[in-house]
C-alpha cells in the first residue's frame, strides 16, 4: 500500500494525498491485470547489452492486453539505444532497477516518431515507478550521448504520474518534458546532474522539470496546436548535482508561451533545490500556481522568479497570474542581480494577485524580496534576514500590500515602496539596517503604518524623491543610539501627514526625531507644527 503522509504546515500535501489515492488506484488495477516481465522477452540487464527491443516487446505486450505492468527486476541495469514507448494503462515498475541510454536518444516517452495527437488524447494513464534512469551524458571522458535529448518526454496526454525514481546525467536538454498534459504528479524523485553539450553552451538554463506548450521545437512530435499543461504537481523531490555532473540550469519552470494559453494550476511542492546554474524555481505565463514549502540554496540566479515573456519582443502580454510564493525557505544568490524571491514584470504586462506569504529569505547580495511592474501583489510575514541590500523592495507596482514582515540587519534600506500607486507597508518589523528603515520613494497616496523600526543607520522611515500624499501614521520608531534621523520627509514629498508616531525614550539630538522640511501635516486638523499630535522624547 502507498503511505500517506500527515497533515503539513500549509496543508499543501491535500494535493499529494490526492495524487497518492489516483495513484494506488491504478497500481492496484494494472497489477491486479497483468504483469509483464522484460526478462520473459528477452532483456538481459547485465549492464552492456542493448535490451532495447526487449522492453519494447514487454511494453506493445502490456498495450495489446489493454493495460498492465511492465516489471524490471531490481539490481540489473538495462541498456537502450532508443526511446521506449509505453502506450496507455500502462506502469512501469523499476524498483531497484538502472535503464541507461547507451546510443545518442532518450530513454522514454508516450509517443512514436510517426505518431501525432492533440489536446490531452495522446497516450495516457502511465505511471513509471521507482528505478534509476540514467541519460548518459557525454562529460568528453565518461558517458555516449551528445545531442539535446529528453529522459522522459510525455507530450498531449491525461494522467502521468513519475515517483520513487532518479533521473541523471542529462545532455542539453531536460530530465523530464511535461508538454501538453494535464494532470501529472511528479513524487519524490531525484533529478541530478545536466551537462550542455551544444557546443555553443546555448543550454545553461535547462530545467530538470520542464513545462511547456505543444509548439514547433518544443520536443513532442505533435500536433503543434499550441496546448498548454494543466494540472501539474511536483512534490516531494530534491535536485541538485550528481556523482560527476553539476545540477541543471533550472529545477522547475518553463522557457517558452503561446499567447493566450497560460500553463494553469502548477504547483511545486516540498522539494528540495540546491546549486542550478540559474533558478530554482521560474514560473513564467503560469496562471494560478502555488509555490510552497520548498528549500532553495547555492542558485545561480534567482531562488524563485515569477515572470513571464516582455510584450516588446513577444508581441503579446501573458504575465503571471494569481501565484502564490508561501513557506519557502530561500537562501541568497551571491549575484549582485540576483534575489531570493522575485516578481519581474513589464509596465503592458503586470502579474496581477501574486502572494508572497510567510518564506524566509536569508543572506545573498542583492535585496531579498523584490517586486517589480505588478499589479496588487502581497508581500505578508516574511522574514528577511541579513539580506545584501534591502529585505523588502516594491517598485513600479499598482496597490502593493507589504505587511507583516520582518527584516533584520539588512545591508540597505529594510523595506522600499518606490514608484508606486496606492501602497501600504503596515505592521513590518525592522531590526537593525545600513540604511532606511522604511522608505517612500515617489509615487503617490502609499501609507507606512503601524510598523516598528528599532535601530537603523539612516531614517527609521523616509519619504522623499517626489511623493505625493504620503501617509506616516502610528508607527513606533527607536534610535537605540544608532539612527541619525527618526522620521524624514523630505522637501520634495508633498501633501503627506505623520500623525500619531511614537519616538519616545529614544534620547534624539535635537532636530532629528522629526525631520520635516516637506511639511507634512502632524495633526488631524491639518496643522504642521513639529512634533504635533506625535510623540517624541
Amino acid at each position: 500500500m502507498v503511505t500517506k503522509p500527515t497533515r503539513g504546515q500549509h496543508g499543501w500535501d491535500t494535493a499529494l494525498n490526492a495524487a497518492l489515492d489516483d495513484l494506488q488506484s491504478q497500481i492496484t488495477t494494472n497489477l491486479s491485470a497483468e504483469v509483464f516481465n522484460v526478462l520473459t522477452y528477452g532483456a538481459v540487464g547485465n549492464g552492456a547489452s542493448d535490451d532495447t527491443a526487449a522492453i519494447q516487446a514487454a511494453l506493445n505486450a502490456a498495450t495489446n492486453a489493454g493495460g498492465g505492468t511492465v516489471f524490471l527486476s531490481a539490481g540489473r541495469t538495462y541498456c537502450v539505444t532508443d526511446y521506449l514507448v509505453p502506450k496507455d494503462n500502462t506502469v512501469v515498475w523499476a524498483y531497484g532497477a538502472t535503464v541507461k541510454a547507451i546510443g545518442n536518444k532518450g530513454i522514454l516517452r508516450n509517443f512514436g516518431s510517426a505518431e501525432s495527437f492533440t489536446v490531452y488524447n495522446g497516450p495516457s494513464n502511465i505511471t513509471i515507478a521507482g528505478g534509476t534512469w540514467d541519460g548518459n551524458a557525454s562529460d568528453g571522458v565518461t558517458g555516449t550521448v551528445t545531442n539535446t535529448v529528453n529522459v522522459f518526454t510525455f507530450g498531449h496526454a491525461r494522467n502521468i504520474t513519475v515517483r520513487d525514481a532518479k533521473v541523471t546525467n542529462v545532455s542539453s536538454a531536460h530530465a523530464m518534458d511535461v508538454n501538453a498534459c494535464d494532470t501529472v504528479r511528479i513524487l519524490n524523485c531525484r533529478f541530478e546532474g545536466f551537462r550542455d553539450n551544444t557546443g555553443d553552451a546555448s543550454r545553461p538554463w535547462s530545467e530538470a522539470i520542464q513545462i511547456d506548450w505543444a509548439i514547433t521545437d518544443s520536443g513532442i512530435v505533435g500536433a503543434n496546436d499550441n496546448t498548454p499543461c494543466k494540472n501539474i504537481l511536483v512534490q516531494g523531490c530534491s535536485f541538485g548535482a550528481g556523482t560527476r555532473l553539476p545540477a541543471f540550469g533550472r529545477a522547475v519552470g518553463s522557457h517558452t508561451s503561446v499567447n493566450g494559453a497560460w500553463a494553469d494550476g502548477i504547483q511545486v511542492l516540498g522539494n528540495r533545490i540546491e546549486g542550478t546554474a540559474q533558478e530554482g524555481v521560474r514560473a513564467y505565463a503560469w496562471k494560478n500556481a502555488v509555490i510552497a514549502d520548498n528549500v532553495i540554496s547555492g542558485t545561480g540566479l534567482t531562488g524563485i522568479m515569477i515572470t513571464g515573456p516582455d510584450p516588446a519582443v513577444a508581441g503579446y502580454n501573458m504575465p503571471c497570474q494569481y501565484v502564490t510564493v508561501q513557506g519557502n525557505v530561500v537562501a541568497g544568490p551571491a549575484s549582485a542581480s540576483a534575489n531570493a524571491i522575485r516578481v519581474s514584470g513589464f509596465s503592458a504586462a503586470q502579474p496581477t494577485g501574486v502572494h508572497i506569504a510567510d518564506n524566509t529569505v536569508t543572506g545573498g547580495t542583492a535585496t531579498g524580496i523584490f517586486v517589480s511592474q505588478a499589479s496588487n501583489p502581497t508581500v505578508a510575514s516574511n522574514q528577511a534576514i541579513s539580506p545584501g541590500t534591502s529585505g523588502i523592495y516594491v517598485i513600479s507596482c499598482v496597490a502593493p500590500l507589504v505587511t507583516g514582515n520582518k527584516t533584520v540587519s539588512a545591508g540597505g534600506t529594510a523595506i522600499g515602496v518606490d514608484t508606486c500607486t496606492g501602497g501600504h507597508a503596515s505592521g513590518n518589523f525592522v531590526q537593525g539596517g545600513s540604511s532606511h528603515g522604511i522608505l517612500i520613494a515617489g509615487g503617490s497616496d502609499i501609507s507606512a503604518t503601524g510598523n516598528r523600526v528599532w535601530g537603523v543607520t539612516s531614517s527609521g522611515i523616509r519619504a522623499t524623491s517626489t511623493s505625493l500624499r504620503p501617509r506616516i501614521t502610528a508607527n513606533t520608531v527607536l534610535r537605540n543610539g544608532v539612527s541619525a534621523l527618526g522620521i524624514e520627509v523630505t522637501a520634495s514629498a508633498t501633501g503627506g501627514m505623520v500623525i500619531g508616531n511614537d519616538l519616545s525614550g529614544s534620547s534624539w539630538p535635537g532636530g532629528t526625531a522629526l525631520s520635516l522640511p516637506g511639511t507634512p501635516a502632524t495633526d488631524w486638523a491639518g496643522g504642521t507644527t513639529n512634533p504635533g499630535n506625535n510623540l517624541v522624547s
